[in-house]
């Protein structure tokens, strides 16, 4: 739990600025922005623990590095695992209009995913990618994720999905396989990088 939660407050206080999550809550002040998504998360990560990767900073405790590698599948809830697990109060929370449009953008970026990999094929989905901002730069973000791509998509021969939202993000991505194979708008005026890293064989470098 402790990593969850660590997990969940980087990947808040780095994507609350994000123009998907400006835009979702919108509706609150931006120095509310950050405590809101960070209890969504927590919320999201204690239900769907399933691919969270989370990597503590050399000799402490804090969480330095975080993301999501999930096959699609594991992304459904139940309605009943909502209601238990707490995501109506903090629905209520956020308010009407940040609710619904937290449903539009997962919807959205649902469609472009599966879009984007084509086939009905199976593949894996990677969300929330965050690193603390002391570690950026340094090596730290493309050795965690480079390492979780050999040792889970690979070596199950999946293709990996994500969305982007800067060129930088997407010159990153790029760097470790990750091809973009669509760009497109959503919500109105925010552009969106769908990027696809096929599965490499293991080995070939």
């Amino acid at each position: 739990m402790a990593a969850a939660e660590g997990a969940a407050a980087l990947m808040a206080a780095a994507l609350a600025s994000t123009p998907s999550y400006a835009w979702m809550l919108e509706a609150h002040p931006p120095s509310d922005r950050p405590r809101l998504l960070r209890a969504l998360l927590e919320r999201n990560l204690a239900l769907q623990p399933v691919g969270l990767h989370a990597y503590p900073a050399a000799g402490g405790r804090a969480v330095e590095c975080a993301f999501i590698l999930a096959p699609v599948s594991s992304s459904g809830l139940s309605l009943w695992a909502m209601i238990t697990g707490g995501l109506p109060r903090i629905a209520w929370e956020m308010g009407l209009l940040a609710t619904r449009r937290m449903l539009a953008l997962k919807g959205w970026h649902g469609a472009a995913a599966r879009e984007a990999a084509g086939g009905g094929r199976r593949y894996l989905c990677l969300e929330r990618m965050a690193v603390a901002e002391s570690s950026r730069n340094a090596g730290v973000g493309s050795a965690a994720l480079g390492r979780v791509l050999r040792g889970v998509a690979d070596a199950q021969g999946l293709p990996v999905v994500l969305s982007t939202q800067t060129e930088a993000a997407a010159r990153f991505y790029a760097r470790l396989g990750f091809a973009t194979v669509r760009e497109c708008e959503y919500p109105p005026g925010v552009n969106n990088w769908i990027m696809v890293r096929e599965p490499q064989q293991q080995g070939a470098r």
